[in-house]
C-alpha cells in the first residue's frame, strides 16, 4: 500500500486523499453495512462525497440507504446549515434522497439553522429551491425568519439572512 500511496502522492493532494479514505473504509468494521457513499458523508469527507455522487453513487430515491441512514444524512445536511460548511451542503442540497424541509426532533429545519446562525449564503441556496418551505414553524412555533432576527444562540439578528428571508414572503408565524 506505502508504494502505491507514494505513487498517489506524486499525481497530486485529492487523489492521495481519496486513496487514504478508501483504505481507511476498508479498515473499520462495518457491521451496519454502510455505504462508501454515506461514510464520506459524515466523516465531512465533501471532496469525495462529490466524486461519488457524480461518478458511481448517484441516488436518485432513498433507496439503498436505511432509515437510520437517510436520519443519519438528514441530521448532517442540518448541521452543514448550521455551521455553514457551504462545500458538503452544496452536495447534499442537490441530492434527491435530501428532504429540504426535514425537521429535527424539535422541529428545527435546515433553514431555521441556517437563519438562526446567520448563514445568509446557506439561507439564499435553500430559498433557490422550489419546494423549501419558508413557514415551517419548529415546536416553539417559530420560523427561521423568528431566529434570523432573534437569533437562538448567537443574540443579536441577521440583517442580511432576514431581509432574504422577508424578500420570500417569510414572517414572524403562520398567521
Amino acid at each position: 500500500l506505502a508504494n502505491v500511496e507514494n505513487q498517489i502522492d506524486s499525481k497530486g493532494a485529492k487523489d492521495a486523499a481519496i486513496f487514504r479514505f478508501l483504505v481507511w473504509y476498508m479498515k473499520i468494521p462495518n457491521e451496519n453495512k454502510h455505504s462508501i457513499l454515506y461514510q464520506a458523508v459524515i466523516s465531512r469527507e465533501s471532496y469525495i462525497a462529490n466524486l461519488l455522487f457524480e461518478n458511481a453513487c448517484i441516488v436518485d430515491s432513498a433507496q439503498g440507504f436505511s432509515e437510520s441512514e437517510l436520519n443519519d444524512l438528514h441530521a448532517h445536511f442540518h448541521r452543514c446549515a448550521r455551521d455553514g460548511e457551504l462545500d458538503l451542503f452544496n452536495i447534499l442540497v442537490n441530492q434527491s434522497v435530501i428532504n429540504l424541509n426535514s425537521q429535527d426532533q424539535h422541529g428545527w429545519t435546515a433553514l431555521h439553522f441556517a437563519a438562526s446562525y446567520g448563514r445568509a449564503n446557506i439561507v439564499s441556496l435553500l430559498l433557490e429551491r422550489r419546494h423549501i418551505c419558508i413557514s415551517t414553524e419548529n415546536s416553539e412555533q417559530h420560523t427561521a425568519f423568528y431566529y434570523a432576527l432573534h437569533p437562538k444562540f448567537e443574540g443579536q439578528g441577521y440583517l442580511d439572512t432576514a431581509n432574504l428571508l422577508f424578500k420570500r414572503g417569510a414572517r414572524l408565524s403562520k398567521d
